[in-house]
């Protein structure tokens, strides 16, 4: 029996036309007014909620659908029932009771309304969790319990899984009572961001299918699972099916003929995975071609740069766009945009972003470091852009993980929760890298987090600041030109697609033996200079040789090319914030005191050129860096100057003559490799696919054995109780299968 919204809206349409069951819900014209439904494409739900599979390809929840047709629907959000559930999936109530799901309540005083507890247990029968279902449509429809630590659905029926050879992994429980209500073995993962490397261990020696749904979060759980089972079947869900559940009330009694048919056209994930790659690096390569094969690839990037409207100095935006490229490779580079209030962090960050796609960085504005761990984003081969990051804790936890993330490429968090047993517990969150950082700020970083950044500073010059006021002009006066990033796209795609990653850099001994090793910093910092002329190299690799493991061979040019983007960048970093703007500053009190007689501001303000703010800024950062002193002990009173601590010396970097290129005499460097893909095939990628041949007809071993005699074993639970013990002898639930068991297929 329908609820009592799916009845209203049912009535609803049977006064507008004809209607007919179909499967678990009704087939009808659809509602909206701007489509002419001659040929009914619009199915409602049991619970409500209703799709148009036609020219709409729309879903509405009830309460929306319910506007559409001009009716109201009572105003009750008094939780949900096992029966109401248990309608709005067409699966019999005892069923559910049978699996320990249960009528529970959650909240407290007014804010108390009735949910369904879905237990969560390991292979024990133990309960680690509980998932409460508030509704059954909308967001905010499920929480945990506070303190729970879910792991996949169903793992007390693991080993009657494991017997049957083959599982079908699902998004969620629902999915699961629908495989199970079937006969048909299933686990459910949590969320499509709640995949775990651990659980793959659980599923060795079975032949795993698993259902991706057609969404962002399907992407990222396909992306997570491959990572761990790479030999894996994906189920390619029929037009208008979302999941198992969707499709069984859609089809109704059809659903079993209908899912083995599923899962006998089931194909290797390489075998996608492999004709996807092929085919769309194959197209990203054409697009792209003309500047992965161009040497001048830098210059016609701040060519591009600067036509889209960046004023200046583009090398401070060259360095994002740099930064980003690098999260391909095993340790992406971390950058820190340091200057004072409106001199264009944001704006170099930001001229960037438009010359790579949006999935390759994470943007976050004005948000605190703890909200990136308990998100659900991934970010692995990501950077997380961090905007005004004046907050960036120095202690605590979440200081901690942004340290992680800096140093280790991954973001950890561990917290304490209470448990069930009244005990506090520690929990570590960690987020899978390789991750790169770029924050920008006012104010230098800490002392832990500025070691592990290179920092950016934007000019605040007369002549920048007038170079901007120029391009304001021009957008005011005939506007700016709109680029093309397509070409600009494609190159990153390739890269991720077909690129190599690996590079090796056969002057990097000479390098080390050059470079300034004075500071203590420099251990890490010279890291980070090998990951430019890495990443540089990486994106000229169409134009250079490789060693005999097919890796890339960085040249002196792309050190050259490194040097001169890390000019002012390296000396600001090693030199701990004497950037140019600091050096002229100082250089203008010493010219201005030539007997060491102190220096006020105005005289810099004369002297610069400058306004008071910049003048102020540069200063404060002098006194800082102990390069200034101000001998006025009276506070607020104006500060008198005089020259403190020497600067440091100039570019660290050596100049390029100066380098030796040691090649491997193993490589295989003396001939230009020039990666050409071929249908089939994914040359310059880090893996090498084996595929089975499309529409080969080939079935996995023993498919067909088992799924008919899958039978999850009934447990007597609730949420407050253990699941027992699992026992031999004939199911409770077994009138619920369509077939009996004595129909088992032979295997022979």
């Amino acid at each position: 029996m329908p609820n009592n919204n799916a009845l209203l809206i049912l009535e609803r349409f049977e006064q507008r036309g004809p209607v007919r069951q179909e499967g678990r819900g009704w087939k009808t014209r659809c509602p909206h007014p701007d489509h002419e439904d001659r040929d009914p494409s619009f199915f409602l739900y049991p619970g409500g909620g209703g799709k148009c599979f036609s020219q709409c390809a729309q879903y509405w929840p009830p309460r929306e659908l319910a506007s559409l047709l001009g009716i109201s629907l009572p105003h009750w959000d008094g939780g949900l029932t096992l029966s109401e559930l248990a309608e709005a999936k067409g699966i019999p109530e005892n069923f559910f009771g049978s699996l320990g799901v249960a009528n529970g309540y959650a909240g407290t005083g007014k804010q108390r309304r009735e949910c369904v507890d879905i237990p969560y247990s390991n292979e024990k029968g133990e309960i680690v969790a509980v998932r409460k279902r508030l509704r059954l449509e909308g967001q905010g429809r499920y929480l945990w319990r506070r303190g729970d630590h879910p792991t996949l659905y169903g793992l007390p029926y693991l080993a009657d899984i494991k017997r049957t050879g083959k599982v079908v992994l699902v998004e969620g429980e629902t999915d699961c009572w629908t495989l199970w209500h079937h006969g048909i073995p299933s686990l459910g993962i949590p969320g499509a961001s709640m995949w775990q490397s651990k659980y793959a261990v659980l599923l060795e020696g079975l032949d795993v299918y698993l259902w991706c749904e057609p969404d962002g979060g399907g992407d990222g759980l396909l992306k997570s699972v491959s990572a761990d089972l790479p030999n894996l079947r994906l189920i390619t869900a029929p037009e208008g099916a979302k999941d198992p559940s969707e499709l069984y009330l859609q089809v109704g009694d059809g659903f079993k003929q209908t899912m083995e048919n599923l899962l006998t056209a089931a194909r290797p994930f390489k075998e996608f995975q492999v004709e996807a790659f092929t085919e769309e690096a194959r197209q990203s390569l054409a697009t792209a071609q003309d500047l992965l094969d161009s040497p001048e690839l830098i210059s016609k990037l701040s060519e591009s740069i600067e036509v889209s409207g960046y004023a200046g100095d583009t090398r401070p935006a060259i360095m994002a766009y740099v930064a980003i490229s690098s999260r391909l490779l095993r340790s992406p580079l971390n950058l820190a945009y340091i200057s004072q209030s409106s001199a264009g962090k944001n704006a170099a960050v930001d001229a960037a972003l438009p010359f790579v796609p949006e999935t390759n960085y994470y943007l976050v504005r004005a948000s605190s470091p703890r909200a990136l761990i308990y998100n659900d984003e991934e970010f692995t081969n990501r950077i997380v852009i961090l905007t005004e990051a004046d907050s960036l804790p120095e202690d605590g936890p979440a200081a901690s993980a942004m340290r992680s993330l800096m140093s280790d490429g991954e973001m950890s968090y561990e917290v304490t929760e209470k448990g069930e047993d009244g005990q506090h517990h520690t929990r570590k969150i960690v987020k899978k890298g390789p991750t790169g950082l770029i924050t920008t700020s006012t104010k230098p970083l800490g002392d832990q987090a500025s070691t592990r950044t290179f920092t950016v500073t934007i000019p605040d010059s007369v002549e920048q600041t007038r170079a901007i006021m120029h391009v304001h002009a021009s957008r005011a006066d005939q506007g700016l030109p709109e680029l093309d990033f397509s070409a600009w796209l494609a190159l990153q795609r390739w890269l991720e697609l077909a690129g190599e990653k690996r590079v090796v850099v056969p002057f990097g001994h000479s390098l080390a033996d050059l470079v300034t090793a004075t500071s203590v910093r420099m251990r890490r910092d010279f890291n980070q200079l090998l990951i430019v002329i890495q990443t540089i190299a990486m994106l000229h690799q169409r134009l250079r040789n490789k060693d005999g493991q097919g890796r890339i061979i960085a040249t002196i040019a792309d050190y050259r090319e490194a040097r001169s983007l890390l000019d002012e960048v390296f000396t600001t970093t090693v030199s701990e914030g004497a950037t140019p703007a600091i050096r002229e500053t100082v250089e203008a009190v010493r010219y201005l005191s030539p007997t060491g007689n102190t220096v006020m501001q105005i005289q810099l303000m004369s002297e610069l050129k400058l306004g008071k703010s910049v003048v102020h800024y540069r200063v404060g950062r002098a006194l800082k860096g102990g390069w200034l002193v101000n001998q006025t002990t009276i506070k607020g009173a104006p500060a008198q100057l005089v020259l403190g601590e020497p600067l440091p010396d100039g570019n660290p970097l050596p100049h390029p003559d100066e380098l030796v290129c040691v090649e491997n005499p193993e490589s295989d460097s003396n001939l230009r490799t020039v990666p050409e893909i071929d249908q089939g095939s994914n040359e310059g990628s880090n893996e090498d696919f084996n595929p089975i041949a499309p529409n080969s007809g080939v079935e996995p071993p023993g498919f067909n054995r088992g799924f008919e005699r899958f039978e999850p074993i009934p447990v007597s639970t609730t949420h407050t109780t253990a699941l027992v013990k699992i026992s031999e002898g004939p199911l409770p639930w077994d009138p619920f299968l369509d077939e009996e068991k004595d129909n088992e297929p032979n295997v022979n």
